[in-house]
């Protein structure tokens, strides 16, 4: 039996970013098991990552001590191709030779019909190439290396003499192979069984003896809990301590918790409280100070008032309290300048700030901060009639909503953007939709944020997202590849969960003409509301099966081109739950069958001839239709499309005597140009909710 061992790898670092930690792990993993897999070296797939502030490693099981030997056959030109009239090769079998580095002469023949060549007629010219066992110590360095070398980082740096980069210095390289440390080089730094401990708390130098023994060595003389999880466990434990001594709940944030527990290789809480005095500030303006400047943890009483408690995550142990004294002496002085941000910025009537946007640039291309409030108000308006929401109030949100932007608590906390909108509306007597409205259009921020509660609010949310969309696509700068700085997938995706998740059916092809309106003429170019339908056409069919719809039931929908996010939602369920009934397949199949039929045929068009229908099983069918048009018709304009589909069900027997009995390509014209309409015109009702042809069996 093959040798096996562990391999250990790990790449010391200085303070990597806490937010890359996780995708850099995953991507290590990822790369190291698809480099083994192409290598052909046998590996447990049980591979264990560990992230922390200043390291980066593998745990990978049972690697094996060699790679599989293996043969490789490459496929060559033809014999007639590789040889002229005299029998000398030709250019065609020595540039094939020249890439498998070989001669000419070392080709085989191979006939059609054998092996992996017997897709090809005629006789072949191959190589056989075998490709020798590799020790996995003289491979593992080559490995790391190209993996290191293509982790998606957004930013690398170089630090000293070197050309290698890295998302920060590289100090030091660990690779064993099980008791055994590996040579060679990785990111231009000799490997080694040498790592460091904690900073402050570990031994500076700890040479590892044992691959399996990595996270058991660092915990013991390095003061370094390496595991993610353990880290996690520790700091929520400590947390639980602090609760029930000073009887607050922490406001726990898995971002921030996640974002902590990545900073400090060894975690240790320290409790804190700021003066009583700052409890006066708006929570949210204490909770930004708190969790987006320093990473602390606010916390509340029990009575679920914010308290005066924090709970901070330090590297090291508080011994003395110093840690504790300098946390609360910068919290209190970064709340001393939100209070005077506060004080200063309501020395000014909130409207009268509207003014200055037109000093802000939005966009180049599509003009100042206020044109774009302009024009925000006038949409909302629109969107309000629509969907019968208050026009008066949502115009006023919409004039106020981006005035918060110039404001000096803002400008420092641009978290708050909405939020501190809508205080200072209160604080000038606005009315309370209009201030909701102004918080909540920014909503939903990202993906399964919460949505606006109000009417007000995602009428202002929607028109905010249709008007980003307009602009962006009028002036050609719609995100490619994974770049979006206009942030325009997330418009997107929002304006889908407003309109289907707060059920405004809103014919966003109308909304769109209206959102070009506000921009100039030359923006007026044709074809922009289309694109911007397609579009969020393309981010529909994710949405549908993110929430359990099957893409062909999705795909059926979307090929009729609806304009309401809402209907079509809808659509699809019907679709789905029709698919389901015993007359489902017959009627499926049906569709499939007609559209072939019409695709073919130009002369389908104009209303049914009751005088040219001769057969039974035709005039059956065209009476059945009459019956039912009227009762689908009502039932889609009302959006009861489960009812329209059960209505449709009943033309299964009548469709299936039809084309049992009935030739619809008829020798008579006329007959047939007939027959061709009665199936147009049964397609048409099918067509008014779904293309049924796109459904799979």
């Amino acid at each position: 039996m093959t040798e096996t061992r562990t391999v250990l790898f790990e790449l010391g670092t200085e303070e990597l970013p806490p937010r890359s930690l996780e995708t850099l792990k995953e991507s290590l993993v990822a790369g190291v098991v698809a480099e083994l897999e192409n290598a052909a070296l046998p590996f447990d797939r049980a591979v264990t990552a560990y992230a922390s502030s200043r390291r980066l490693a593998l745990q990978i099981q049972k690697v094996a001590a060699q790679t599989d030997g293996s043969t490789e056959t490459r496929k060559g030109p033809s014999v007639e191709a590789a040889f002229d009239s005299e029998g000398e090769p030709t250019r065609a079998l020595l540039g094939f030779a020249k890439g498998c580095q070989a001669d000419a002469k070392q080709m085989q023949r191979w006939k059609d019909g054998k092996d992996r060549l017997k897709s090809e007629k005629g006789e072949w010219l191959a190589f056989e190439q075998v490709i020798e066992p590799r020790d996995c110590r003289e491979l593992l360095p080559e490995i790391f290396n190209r993996v290191l070398a293509g982790l998606p980082l957004a930013k690398r740096m170089r630090w000293g003499t070197r050309e290698t980069s890295f998302l920060r210095p590289i100090r030091w390289v660990v690779l064993l192979y099980g008791r055994e440390p590996v040579a060679g080089e990785v990111m231009d730094l000799a490997c080694g069984a040498v790592t460091q401990g904690h900073r402050f708390l570990g031994e500076k130098q700890i040479e590892l003896t044992d691959a399996d023994a990595y996270e058991a060595a660092l915990k013991e003389r390095g003061h370094v809990w390496v595991e993610a999880t353990t880290r996690r466990q520790e700091v929520l434990q400590q947390i639980e301590k602090f609760e029930a001594e000073f009887k607050v709940s922490t406001i726990r944030s898995e971002v921030l918790l996640e974002e902590v527990c990545a900073s400090a290789e060894f975690p240790v809480t320290v409790a804190g409280c700021f003066d009583e005095e700052f409890l006066s500030l708006p929570e949210e303006v204490v909770r930004a100070v708190l969790e987006d400047q320093q990473k602390y943890f606010a916390t509340r009483s029990t009575d679920g008032v914010l308290s005066r408690h924090f709970l901070a995550v330090a590297n090291l142990p508080d011994v003395n309290g110093e840690i504790r004294v300098g946390c609360e002496r910068v919290v209190n002085s970064r709340l001393q300048d939100a209070a005077f941000y506060l004080e200063r910025d309501q020395l000014r009537p909130f409207e009268s700030r509207v003014e200055d946007l037109g000093r802000v640039v939005f966009h180049r291309k599509l003009g100042t901060l206020l044109e774009r409030v302009q024009r925000i108000e006038k949409l909302a308006g629109h969107v309000a009639r629509s969907v019968d929401a208050d026009v008066e109030a949502v115009c006023r949100a919409a004039r106020l909503c981006k005035a918060d932007l110039g404001t000096d608590i803002v400008q420092s906390f641009p978290k708050l953007q909405g939020v501190m909108g809508a205080h200072y509306a209160r604080i000038e007597k606005e009315q309370d939709a209009i201030c909701q409205a102004i918080s909540d259009h920014y909503r939903p921020r990202y993906a399964d944020d919460v949505l606006p509660e109000t009417l007000p609010g995602q009428v202002l949310a929607l028109a905010d997202r249709l008007d980003m969309l307009a602009g962006v696509f009028s002036i050609g700068e719609v995100p490619t590849g994974t770049r979006d700085p206009l942030g325009v997938r997330r418009a997107a995706y929002g304006v889908l969960r407003l309109t289907v998740e707060c059920e405004l059916d809103l014919d966003l092809e109308d909304c769109l003409v209206q959102a070009i309106e506000g921009y100039p003429k030359s923006f007026h170019a044709g074809g922009i509301p289309q694109a911007v339908l397609d579009y969020l056409a393309d981010r529909m069919r994710g949405y549908g099966v993110e929430r359990g719809q099957s893409k062909d039931a999705i795909e059926a929908v979307l090929a009729v081109g609806p304009t309401r996010p809402l209907d079509a939602f809808r659509r699809v369920q019907a679709v789905e739950y029709f698919r389901n009934r015993p007359q489902a397949q017959v009627l499926v199949a049906t569709h499939k069958r007609i559209r072939n039929i019409l695709r073919e045929a130009d002369e389908s068009d104009g209303d049914v001839d009751p005088e040219l229908l001769v057969e039974p099983a035709e005039r059956m069918l065209a009476d059945q239709l009459d019956v039912v048009r009227d009762e689908v018709l009502k039932n889609c304009a009302a959006r009861r499309h489960e009812g329209a589909l059960d209505t449709l069900a009943g033309l299964a027997e009548p469709v299936s005597a039809f084309f049992d009995t009935v030739l619809v390509m008829a020798e008579d014209q006329k007959i047939r140009h007939n027959r061709l309409r009665l199936l147009r015109g049964l397609q048409d009702l099918f067509l008014g909710i779904a293309d049924f042809s796109r459904l799979q069996d």
